[in-house]
């Protein structure tokens, strides 16, 4: 399994309790036996084939298990709390989260910002930022993270770790 934002891959044991589709994501939900702990892995995390080990029955799901409120107190909640966001974005690309936006703007006055030529400023209202991170990471050089800071330097760390994962290196 590799992590968000690792390099390295690891081998996870897990008690499997659900798969589930959220957010157009596939996630397994289960019991870490090397953390002892509940927790949700993303399925296109898994590098390699998943083996199974024990007896079928070895285990019981706990009563009550709710798969997708498990991912979302994970991964962002959909009635919490909002986080302001401001992107540069290339015109023609990043549709979806164009389509999330409460704002699009071809001007814009934000200070270090000035909108280039084929440039939109792109607000959004975003529940998680891991989630969101993924998103701008996907879109490539057509997307530029103006504020708020700690997604900036999430992003970076999370394009750092993908390029030390291509090039063996550290960075």
């Amino acid at each position: 399994y590799r992590g968000s934002g690792a390099t390295e891959t690891a081998a996870r044991r897990v008690q499997p309790w659900g798969l589930t589709n959220w957010h157009g994501r596939w996630y397994l939900t289960g019991h870490d036996l090397d953390r002892d702990a509940p927790r949700v892995f993303r399925l296109d995390r898994v590098v390699g084939r998943p083996r199974t080990s024990g007896r079928g029955g070895a285990f019981e799901i706990p009563d009550g298990h709710d798969a997708t409120r498990m991912i979302r107190t994970t991964y962002g909640d959909d009635a919490g709390a909002t986080t302001s966001v401001r992107l540069l974005v290339r015109e023609g690309t990043a549709s979806s989260l164009r389509r999330r936006a409460t704002s699009v703007d071809a001007g814009g006055d934000e200070p270090g910002a000035a909108v280039e030529q084929g440039w939109d400023l792109v607000d959004l209202e975003v529940r998680s930022l891991p989630a969101i991170v993924q998103e701008i990471c996907a879109a490539g050089p057509d997307v530029r993270v103006v504020r708020p800071p700690e997604l900036r330097e999430a992003v970076v760390d999370a394009l750092t770790a993908v390029a030390a994962a291509h090039s063996g290196g550290e960075g």
